[in-house]
């Protein structure tokens, strides 16, 4: 500005010596103050700082991510859309240093033109005097011109100071939004590393994370695989089991396990591909997580993981474990065997039968002779037993006549007491001697009636007690003749039915082994073995569709089944086993049932024979009113009962 200035007194100081009024008209020529062309140009800091463009350039992923309708976009995609925030944002930033510009040129012109108008107005005053002064009309119009060049000269000094200013300040502002847009670009540059970065690392945690989804079928169908082995492994067991050796029909048997392992590899294809869908749905939502819980800062190019985001994915548990269903189910069948145990028996009887077989008339003859021999022995018995009580008769007989002898001592003692009282002296009167005489020969002849009678009675006691034993003894022999006659009857029917039960046993073995026979071929019997075989065939079949799916089995099971249904020489040996062990066992059997079919011979246990006899003697005492005092010190009658009983006699 000074070199302006200089120069422009140059100029004044060589036109002052063309005229007269240079000098005087510089006066009037104000310039603007330096102050005037000073601008302030609008600038933050913070618009080259991320901190601004918090707002502006958003974080990637946002809030949305994993949300329904959210899409990954790709780096150019995002590139595209940060630069044209970032235009927004510097057409924004542009517009308000351009407003500043231009509120700074419209009051620098208007400053230029109050200047101008200002020093127009002292110009037109300044010449207006001399141009009034002046003569001639071309002295004037000189005047005029000189005055016109000199405010047009200033105006063009003055715009060209304001053109200056403006375009200075145009160029200093084009700076600032240079700087502005360098560090744009730079924060673009640095968001597409922070993009791509984060891709790097999605895409390294999708690969490794499709690995262990592969590691993870592998292990899956490996388990799957063994337990299919596992399985072949029980059904050729199992089959060889059925089948009793491992070499039956073994091409037949190879070719069933060839189609089990088929239909079995097909359905592990299908639990991997369920598995493997479940991996891949899992897989997504891992690499969904793991997307956005990496973010890119684009303000300051920041990759940030959010772990917590991340490990929320926990709730979903271990997700690469599985519990299949394919599992070994164990269905193994013996061997056809049906179960025929024949019946042994042990200790079977053997016995040699005698030639001649004792029958009922042997008995009775046997048992009559035991008969008589016991009457025998109890006639014997009577005869001793009535030689004794005759014995004891008489003993009754003497005893009896003892008391009585004894009581009228007592009697005549008690006459001579009562004669002694009323004489008051111990000698007796000659007429009471003779009283005391004829009352003893009085009572001595009737003690020996007394016990003749009593003898008497006695004695007929004991006949009609030999009376009754004689008729007892007959009705005792015909009742024990009629019970052995019993006997040998019952003997003798029990012997004709020994024979006929030997003979209806021995033909109920016939019918029970014609049976038997008949049960094992027939088919219409629920046990037999017809019926035994069909239901072993039947649990054949239906172990064989545990192994193969289907409602009808494959054509080389079909043909494996069909081989192990002819079981007819199996069944044959069993048929002839039996016939067999019949054969052999019916006459073993009838002999031991004809020895244990034992007739016991009849016991004879003679009725009880029980004979008694009542013998009644009895004392009569005097019971004269004579006798002042009664006496029953002794008794007045006896019972005596005679009884036989278990071989011995006895009275009572």
């Amino acid at each position: 500005m000074r070199i302006l200035f200089i120069l422009l007194a140059l100029v004044a100081v060589s036109k002052s010596t063309t005229s007269y009024s240079c000098y005087g008209y510089r006066r009037c020529l104000v310039y603007p103050k330096k102050q005037i062309y000073c601008y302030n140009i609008h600038y933050k800091s913070s618009w080259c700082s991320y901190k601004y463009y918090e707002p502006v350039l958003h974080v990637y992923p946002g809030d949305d991510c994993g949300k329904d309708g959210w899409t990954e976009k790709t780096v150019a995609d995002l590139q595209v859309e940060m630069e044209n925030l970032l235009k927004e944002a510097l057409l924004k930033i542009s517009q308000k240093m351009t407003q500043y510009k231009l509120e700074f040129a419209a009051k620098l012109t208007e400053n230029a033109n109050s200047y101008k108008e200002m020093v127009k107005n002292k110009l037109t005053n300044y010449y207006a005097y001399y141009i009034e002064c002046a003569k001639a009309e071309e002295e004037k119009e000189r005047l005029r011109q000189e005055r016109d060049d000199a405010i047009k000269k200033y105006n063009e000094e003055i715009d060209a100071k304001v053109t200056a200013a403006t375009e200075k300040c145009a160029a200093d502002i084009l700076a600032k939004i240079k700087c502005i847009t360098d560090y744009h670009a730079k924060l673009v540059e640095n968001g597409v590393k922070c993009l791509e970065q984060r891709n790097t690392k999605i895409s390294e945690y999708a690969n490794a994370l499709v690995e262990k989804c592969k590691g993870y079928v592998t292990k899956f169908t490996e388990y799957h695989m063994a337990i299919l082995e596992q399985k072949k492994t029980y059904y050729r067991s199992s089959l060889d089991k059925v089948h009793g050796s491992p070499d039956w029909n073994k091409d037949c048997v190879d070719q069933v396990i060839k189609v089990y392992h088929d239909q079995e590899v097909a359905k592990i294809n299908v639990l991997v591909i369920e598995y493997a869908k479940k991996l891949v749905v899992y897989k997504l939502k891992l690499i969904s997580s793991y997307t956005c819980s990496y973010r890119c800062y684009m303000s300051n190019s920041k990759l940030r993981f959010y772990k917590r985001s991340y490990y929320s994915t926990r709730d979903w548990g271990c997700w690469y474990r599985y519990k299949s269903t394919y599992c070994i189910v164990k269905r193994s069948l013996c061997p056809f065997t049906y179960v025929y145990k024949p019946v042994n028996y042990c200790g079977l009887k053997t016995c040699v039968f005698p030639a001649v077989v004792r029958d009922g008339s042997t008995i009775i003859t046997e048992f009559e002779a035991k008969l008589e021999k016991s009457i025998e022995e109890y006639v014997a018995k009577f005869a001793a037993w009535k030689l004794k009580w005759a014995a004891y008769h008489v003993e009754y007989c003497e005893k009896y006549d003892e008391i009585m002898k004894a009581r009228h001592d007592w009697y005549i003692g008690y006459l001579r007491s009562q004669y002694i009282c009323a004489n008051n002296n111990s000698e007796l009167t000659p007429e009471q001697e003779a009283k005391i005489a004829e009352v003893k020969e009085e009572l001595d002849a009737k003690r020996s009636a007394a016990v003749l009678a009593y003898k008497t009675k006695l004695a007929d006691l004991i006949l009609e007690c030999a009376a009754k034993f004689a008729k007892s003894v007959e009705d005792y022999k015909t009742k024990v003749k009629a019970y052995i006659k019993k006997l040998a009857d019952d003997f003798d029917e029990r012997l004709a039915k020994r024979v006929a039960d030997i003979a209806e046993y021995k033909k109920k073995l016939g019918e029970r082994a014609t049976a038997e026979k008949e049960k094992l071929e027939e088919s219409n019997f629920t046990n037999s073995l017809f019926q035994a075989k069909l239901a072993h065939i039947k649990r054949y079949v239906d172990m064989l569709k545990m192994y193969h799916d289907g409602d009808t089995l494959p054509d080389d099971v079909t043909k494996m089944s069909v081989l192990y249904a002819k079981l007819i020489g199996y069944c044959n040996e069993i048929v002839a086993k039996s016939t067999t062990h019949w054969t052999e066992l019916i006459p073993k059997l009838v002999l031991h049932y004809s020895c244990c079919y034992v007739v016991k011979e009849p016991v004879c246990r003679f009725p009880t024979y029980c004979f008694g006899g009542y013998y009644t003697w009895s004392v009569k005492y005097p019971t004269a009113s004579c006798y002042k005092y009664h006496y029953n010190y002794y008794r007045k009658c006896r019972s005596y009962r005679v009884s036989y009983c278990r071989g011995y006699y006895s009275y009572c």
